[in-house]
């Protein structure tokens, strides 16, 4: 099946994405591609009207827990993923600049580790 849809990346996103395990990058690129690139027109939800642009910014749950944001061409043939919100870690790191994050995150993997050295039992 020929699809006309190309998919970008602004660089906000990568970033977001580098803060997962690389397993789980790839799990929410391809559930993206998935979601937007074949159901792009279809169970969306217009999140704001850039009436001085050329496209419309939607906002559309990916997978438990995940929302991604995007804008879709006038022409229909671009999607540009804005931003990727993942409700659980956003809660936490709420209004943290990026190296507060990348601390506070730092700091949850650190915690985890720990939690399984101890069951574990080294």
């Amino acid at each position: 099946m020929d699809n006309p849809l190309s998919l970008m990346w602004n660089q906000e996103v990568m970033e977001d994405l580098f803060h997962y395990p690389k397993l789980t990058q790839l799990k929410i690129i391809n559930q993206i591609k998935k979601e937007l690139l074949i159901g792009a027109r279809d169970g969306i939800a217009i999140v704001e009207n850039m009436e001085n642009h050329d496209y419309l910014i939607y906002k559309k749950k990916v997978f438990k827990g995940t929302w991604v944001t995007y804008s879709i061409s006038e022409n229909k043939k671009q999607i540009t993923i804005l931003s990727i919100s993942d409700c659980l870690r956003d809660k936490k790191a709420g209004s943290m600049n990026a190296l507060e994050r990348i601390e506070f995150l730092q700091q949850s993997v650190e915690a985890e580790m720990k939690k399984i050295r101890k069951l574990v039992g080294t």
